[in-house]
């Protein structure tokens, strides 16, 4: 080999070694974004009790990891478990909660992530057949990501996450989502518990 070809045999080593390290310091970075974002997610599930601060704080932790347009948090209606009420978002014009909702009916993708009670990652939802763009959903609209809610063997509902580019979400954000969803899920059905605690409890005439 000669001091030319050796020297370049060298430099491209070298590149490769940066190359590596950049990825390992993004992996690392990955992860510690996972932990501290899992940690915020464990200490929601500890102290707020409180429904409506239970899931704005879950989707600001998910915020942290995911880059997502918009996101809300869909949960199941008690009296319709075919119907998903929206109860949290951010990104959306005008939200309110409680007063949009979807049925699993007419939504193959929202009814593969509650029966299945699994992910569910659209690529490109314009070339999905049961996408429904229109009023609700918004247009600009070109990737989704959607995550169950499952505590203690119930499905309580879901995430649902946009994205204005396709193949916005990649493996690394699913499993972010999962991870804070099995959080997410706890920390809704405590809430819950404890808001039926109190209705009782004023119901009874008693400190709410």
């Amino acid at each position: 080999m000669d001091e030319g070809q050796a020297l370049r045999t060298a430099q491209d080593r070298i590149r490769e070694l940066e190359r590596e390290t950049a990825r390992l310091h993004r992996k690392l970075a990955e992860q510690q974004q996972l932990a501290n974002t899992a940690r915020v997610a464990s200490i929601t599930v500890l102290e707020a009790l409180d429904l409506p601060e239970v899931l704005d704080t879950l989707l600001d932790c998910l915020a942290q990891g995911v880059p997502f347009d918009a996101g809300c948090v869909l949960l199941c209606d008690d009296q319709d478990p075919e119907r998903l009420v929206m109860q949290a978002g951010v990104g959306y014009d005008g939200f309110e909660a409680g007063a949009v909702s979807f049925t699993t009916r007419d939504r193959p993708h929202l009814r593969r992530v509650i029966e299945g009670r699994a992910s569910v990652r659209l690529d490109d939802t314009w070339a999905d057949p049961g996408w429904q763009r229109g009023v609700v959903v918004s247009e600009e609209t070109r990737s989704w990501l959607g995550v169950p809610l499952v505590a203690r063997g119930q499905v309580l509902g879901m995430f649902g996450l946009d994205k204005r580019e396709r193949s916005g979400f990649h493996d690394d954000h699913q499993r972010l989502a999962e991870l804070l969803a099995a959080h997410a899920a706890l920390a809704i059905a405590n809430a819950r518990m404890c808001g039926r605690m109190r209705e009782r409890l004023a119901s009874r005439g008693g400190a709410p």
